[in-house]
């Protein structure tokens, strides 16, 4: 019986956290994935006889896991992670409660009764006002366990097996000691120091085969010339400043290729390019570095060839793309439904249906490519360490049993690409053309064409033509400053910054990364003794989680009935609508579809609608918190009813609010409708108003628009009235 082959590529990759002007990393991303992802792939597969994978390990990723294995690594979340509560000063408490439930609210913090208790305390957002209204309810115990959990909730299934210490740690769950917490972290040092061992036993025994990367992780197409994006999507707004640096490209590969040999004693056969980015010019540079295949996606196959057949057809095979002008390798094109399935879909269910899913599939590709003349095989490309994280158990069962079904079933078998070429080479078949394109949508339009990534674009531009230009009429310059200076240049030029750009994907760490980038940037100025540009010190990002925003544009006069009565009374209205994003999206719906807010000489009107009329039905709170012109609050049940009253809150001793008076204007039927005076609040003509809308249940703020800032307008003044159309 002809098998079926089914070979994994696992990529794993982070950004390159590390300011070179202070050392210290600015994220806890590395260590972290280090002791659950990064541990977990290559420490499950050693318990199988006969499976083998392949591993894309990013060079710079290495780099820091190796710092971190040193022990001396600075970073800010591990400082806060070590110091003894009872030493915390307000502003790290503060931190604390902002950052350390980083990690999946079902998965990772729910299943330990202890750390959901602490998040549940908290809040699902962290009240940007009152901070320290917060930190009254948490005691000194509460941050001890917090530490350790956000610590320890990171622990992948196959440490956390052989680990008797952090079971019983994980099964006391509370009441936490600083000597529990030593004894984690040194789990968590431990396990890291383990890590890249076990790569290269595992390399070794050709149990995994691990591929190679550009260094810091750089779209290779779009750095050989960002122009390539109009391939396939000619009307795309590219940045104003061109960015074309073959050279770079070449760079970013040798240095790819030269730490691979260093770490693991050989050279890589197999090329991971960065989110699956490819085009003609690159081959050349890989065939030049000793590359015998590389990795693309399904779609670029079809963009490639003429005219679209059956996926079974052309998609079960490698393929040879050879052109005398950039060269020749064998390419393996991956399934992007069993990938994507296994990315962001199989988590949702349980781990017995996912495999009966992933079987049927493999069922119906073998039976269609049985007879074919070829030795058809399956390429899986997904990342390695994202996925688990939205799995109740990690991935364990799903994973466990990914690999026992391969191996129990006669017709399926697991292998490396490296191998698969050494046995079945001729199946490989001619490729005419490369389409230029990435792993998402064939296009490029996630890291380029809006304005933020282009922005970012346009200073990475300059920065390299100042490096070009400066280095040239500088003789004299230290080979160190030039080294450091590029350093930080092709740090800059990995997928990732520009990846959190714009309103494609976000989190709650979207100025952490843009900061990040723009030291990058500055240092390729800083280190030559130069002046970085003025650009460099403001943010790139515009606003967070917010796809649409307006101020009012003239005067409204709606009826507070609870009912859109027409079309025309919140036109004028200002409005800002949610979106939430992350690498695997929000987790749960949104309760806010919009917010409208508006004025008229003499009052202020909102306007709230959602996404489920049953919110009325949940025993919700809704919080309208000012933080300007005077700390003020309204609040009200959200219950249903045309003549319902709103309660506006004052401020009273430290951090906390009494009743001013109750107010009857407040209607809730379709929508939200609510009218109180300028005067109610305290609000002169043209001062500024800013606030937040809070969605609290059992004392917990469960939904924040927007969430880490405030809706900022002014009051209209005297004479507005005169000056604008009026409803």
């Amino acid at each position: 019986m002809k098998k079926l082959y089914v070979a994994f590529l696992w990529h794993m990759h982070q950004p390159y956290y590390k300011n070179l002007n202070t050392n210290e990393y600015t994220m806890p991303w590395v260590r972290l994935h280090s002791c659950k992802g990064y541990y977990d792939i290559p420490s499950l597969v050693s318990h199988f006889n006969k499976t083998n994978i392949s591993i894309n390990l990013v060079p710079s990723l290495i780099s820091q896991i190796k710092d971190y294995a040193k022990n001396d690594v600075k970073e800010k979340y591990l400082s806060l992670s070590q110091k003894p509560a009872a030493e915390l000063s307000i502003e790290e408490k503060i931190l604390i409660l902002r950052k350390f439930f980083m990690a999946n609210p079902q998965t990772m913090i729910s299943k330990y009764p202890r750390y959901d208790e602490l998040f549940k305390k908290r809040g699902a957002t962290l009240d940007n006002i009152n901070p320290t209204f917060i930190l009254g309810s948490f005691t000194e115990q509460d941050f001890r366990d917090l530490q350790i959990w956000f610590n320890l909730a990171w622990f992948g299934f196959e440490f956390v097996k052989k680990d008797d210490i952090l079971r019983e740690l994980i099964q006391k769950g509370r009441s936490f000691s600083e000597n529990d917490k030593s004894i984690v972290l040194a789990k968590q040092q431990q396990c890291i120091k383990e890590l890249l061992p076990l790569y290269k036993k595992l390399l070794k025994a050709k149990k995994i085969e691990i591929t190679g990367s550009p260094f810091y992780h750089p779209i290779i197409p779009l750095i050989i010339n960002n122009r390539n994006a109009l391939e396939s999507q000619p009307f795309l707004t590219i940045p104003d400043s061109p960015f074309s640096a073959y050279e770079d490209a070449e760079k970013q590969i040798k240095m790819g290729k030269d730490a691979f040999h260093e770490n693991f004693g050989e050279n890589p056969h197999g090329f991971w390019p960065p989110e699956g980015g490819v085009c003609p010019e690159m081959i050349s540079i890989l065939s030049n570095n000793g590359y015998n295949w590389m990795a693309a996606d399904e779609e670029i196959l079809y963009n490639s060839s003429d005219g679209f057949r059956n996926k079974g057809d052309i998609l079960y095979r490698p393929y040879i793309y050879e052109n005398e002008d950039y060269g020749r390798i064998y390419i393996f094109f991956r399934d992007k439904f069993l990938s994507d399935s296994m990315g962001f879909k199989y988590a949702r269910n349980t781990a017995e249906t996912s495999l009966e899913d992933f079987f049927y599939h493999m069922q119906n590709i073998h039976e269609y490519t049985k007879n074919f003349d070829y030795q058809p095989i399956v390429s899986i490309m997904l990342d390695g360490e994202n996925p688990w994280e939205a799995f109740n158990d990690g991935g364990e069962a799903f994973l466990n049993g990914l690999y026992r079904i391969i191996e129990e079933t006669s017709f399926l078998e697991t292998i490396t690409f490296s191998e698969y070429l050494e046995k079945h080479s001729e199946s490989a078949t001619s490729l005419g053309k490369l389409y230029r394109g990435s792993w998402i949508n064939h296009n490029f339009e996630i890291w380029i064409g809006k304005s933020e990534e282009n922005n970012a674009w346009n200073l990475l531009s300059r920065a390299r033509n100042f490096l070009v230009n400066y280095e040239y009429n500088h003789p004299e310059l230290l080979e160190s400053q030039l080294r450091k200076a590029w350093d930080a240049l092709y740090i800059a030029e990995g997928s990732d910054w520009f990846w959190w750009y714009d309103d494609d994907f976000s989190t709650e760490n979207d100025l952490e990364f843009d900061y990040l980038f723009r030291q990058h940037l500055k240092t390729v100025y800083t280190s030559v003794n130069a002046l970085p540009p003025a650009e460099l010190g403001k943010p790139i990002c515009k606003s967070l989680h917010t796809i649409s925003s307006q101020d009012p544009v003239g005067f409204i006069d709606p009826v507070i009935d609870g009912k859109q009565t027409n079309f025309y009374e919140w036109e004028l209205a200002g409005y800002i609508i949610p979106s939430f994003y992350g690498p695997m999206k929000k987790l749960t719906p949104n309760i806010l579809k919009e917010a409208r807010f508006g004025f008229n000489k003499e009052n202020l009107f909102f306007r709230l609608d959602f996404e489920n009329k049953q919110v009325f039905e949940k025993n919700y709170i809704v919080d309208i918190i000012f933080l300007k012109p005077y700390k003020k609050r309204i609040i009200f049940k959200l219950i249903k009813g045309e003549h319902q009253e709103f309660s506006i809150m004052s401020p009273f001793g430290h951090d906390e609010y009494r009743l001013e008076r109750n107010f009857p204007n407040l209607a809730i039927e379709d929508i939200v409708e609510i009218k109180t005076s300028f005067d109610s609040l305290d609000i002169n003509p043209e001062e500024i108003i800013s606030f937040a809308i809070l969605i609290v249940k059992d004392g917990v703020t469960i939904e924040r628009l927007p969430l880490d800032d405030y809706i900022n307008f002014k009051s209209p003044s005297l004479d507005y009235g005169s000056s604008m159309w009026t409803v």
